[in-house]
């Protein structure tokens, strides 16, 4: 069948055009709520007869009650797209008279007394109001039989029925109805004033009832729409390899693009040292190199003496190059830098400072005597003679295989907590290198040496997102269009070279593939929807198995526009 859409506004002599243009033979005609085709059950009958004429068959799809029950009264075969008849027919048995064409005067006589209208068959078809309107589909081949029918189950009050006023014919009819029954002496009937009131109150009560269904409608509706997809198994195992050089995915061979990660860290403990001995230590402690003398920098060797006010020699440990000054309006600002001395003798006496000049000797009887000089803003310390703790060879290699451990574990907590979440490091992929072990036999006040450790992790990792983008090419799905369900992933076996960048690896998957769907944004096209638009909208929907909308109160001609009243279940 063919489906035609029916915009609100649009005429009768439109549709039918529309209707004579489509090709197929069996159309739907899917119409909106509040639609001007029912403004008069003629223009069914219009539908109807040149539907017939063209030798096509119609059917009516729509939401809305009053025009279910109009399409039954010209006799064009009808349904609810969401509810079964049984559902619908409670709420579509009444039909605004206007929307028969009833006269006005008839519809205001109809609450209290009968009305006897002389009318031909195609008035009859249109005006009919003694009895209620149901959900019978009948199919358009019978109409003319069904018009007869109709015309001969007509039912006739047995008491006298009063015409129009105004209509000749009916006057005429009146007339009669009367003499014949003040003939056989039955009283003339007159309208009773508690009749009246009866219906007013139950007018009124109806109306309270159509006011509470639109409120509850309005700020309580409800809609959830179950959505059921086509979803298939997927299993797979074999070898992936992975290289660093690799640019893309290449599914059909099982390569993936490859990284490889490093990181360093260096660690400084201290352990506590077991054995004694005599020892002679000498104290060290940080200098600042002051060059207050030109704008051109100074070298200075290595074991260049620096004498403090109380004649305490230190020595440098290293080579260094004190930068020059700065010369500005004709001043010299000093420049500086900072190297490590150790005292030129051991024992406590060392141990001295801050001190604030400290001079080179070297240069004394020169004028780079006063403008080369040194500073210690921090006490020397670690001078002593005399017995003391000191680490034993156990001591030693116990320390350097907890630095060891130390290292290892912080580099690998630091590198996963650090890597981005999507990659994958198997087991086998990654190595540790113990780069610096530097132990310093000097123990301080409490017996304890320290040892300094630098370590190096080197691994390679995967994206899961291209495994992932593999598996689905493989299984013959387009990534883009289509997602896994509960995938189940094992990555083992994996043999790196991590110096060349290159790794192989068993990787296991089972689970489900389902269409890619996102049911917020899904929802967000429903919202405020009529029940015909969300159904096509559903019916879009790709790779769909089964689709059912359910709106709450049922009589709701559109899908609720806060989202919170709206729920997307989806299997």
């Amino acid at each position: 069948m063919e489906r035609i859409f029916i915009d609100k506004d649009q005429g009768v002599a439109s549709i039918v055009e529309r209707i004579l243009a489509c090709p197929g033979d069996e159309l739907v005609l899917v119409v909106p709520k509040n639609a001007d085709l029912k403004s008069s059950i003629s223009n069914f009958h219009i539908l109807k007869r040149e539907a017939a004429a063209a030798e096509k068959s119609i059917l009516i799809e729509s939401v809305d009650a009053e025009i279910l029950a109009l399409a039954e009264k010209a006799h064009v075969e009808s349904f609810h797209p969401l509810f079964r008849k049984e559902t619908a027919r409670s709420l579509s048995d009444i039909v605004p008279q206007s929307a028969l064409g009833i006269p006005a005067a008839v519809r205001e006589g109809a609450a209290s007394v009968p009305v006897k209208v002389k009318r031909s068959k195609k008035a009859a078809a249109e005006a009919e109001v003694a009895t209620p309107i149901k959900f019978n589909v009948v199919s358009s081949e019978d109409n003319s039989d069904r018009e007869e029918e109709q015309e001969k189950e007509e039912i006739v009050p047995k008491r006298p029925a009063y015409a129009v006023e105004g209509d000749e014919s009916a006057k005429e009819e009146r007339n009669k109805t009367a003499h014949d029954t003040y003939d056989k002496g039955e009283p003339r009937r007159r309208l009773h004033l508690p009749r009246l009131k009866t219906v007013v109150v139950l007018a009124a009560l109806l109306a309270i009832s159509a006011t509470s269904i639109w409120v509850a409608g309005a700020f309580f509706g409800r809609a959830r729409v179950n959505i059921e997809f086509r979803i298939a198994p997927f299993e797979l195992s074999g070898a992936f390899t992975a290289g660093k050089t690799v640019t893309k995915v290449d599914a059909a061979a099982h390569i993936l693009p490859a990284e490889v990660l490093n990181q360093k860290k260096t660690l400084t403990q201290f352990f506590p040292a077991s054995g004694r001995a005599t020892v002679s230590q000498k104290a060290t402690g940080r200098l600042t190199i002051y060059n207050a003398y030109s704008s051109q920098a100074q070298s200075l060797v290595a074991m260049t003496r620096f004498v403090t006010p109380e004649g305490k020699v230190f020595r440098l440990d290293s080579a260094v190059t004190v930068p020059g000054a700065e010369i500005k309006d004709g001043k010299i600002i000093p420049s500086s830098m900072e190297t490590s001395v150790t005292a030129d003798k051991a024992g406590a006496d060392y141990n001295v400072g801050p001190a604030d000049k400290i001079t080179i000797p070297g240069f004394q009887g020169g004028p780079k005597y006063t403008g080369f000089y040194g500073s210690l803003k921090s006490p020397t310390t670690g001078g002593f003679v005399g017995e003391r703790a000191t680490p034993s060879e156990n001591d030693i290699k116990t320390a350097r295989e907890k630095i060891t451990s130390l290292l290892e574990t912080s580099l690998k907590n630091n590198f996963l907590a650090n890597r981005p979440d999507d990659l994958l490091i198997p087991a086998g992929a990654s190595e540790l290198t113990i780069t610096k072990t530097i132990v310093n036999k000097a123990t301080d006040d409490k017996g304890n040496f320290s040892i300094i450790g630098e370590a190096e992790l080197k691994a390679m990792a995967f994206r899961e997102s291209d495994l992932r983008a593999a598996l689905m090419i493989s299984a013959g799905r387009d990534p883009e269009t289509a997602v896994f369900r509960d995938l189940n992933l094992k990555y083992e076996n994996a043999k790196a070279n991590i110096g060349k960048g290159e790794m192989i690896l068993t990787v296991t998957a089972s689970g489900r593939i389902a269409p890619a769907f996102d049911p917020t944004s899904f929802k967000t096209k429903l919202l405020g929807r009529p029940v015909s638009e969300a159904r096509s909208l559903i019916l879009g929907i790709p790779e769909l198995v089964r689709a059912e909308i359910s709106l709450w109160p049922i009589w709701l001609g559109k899908v609720p526009e806060k989202a919170a009243r709206v729920e997307i279940m989806v299997n």
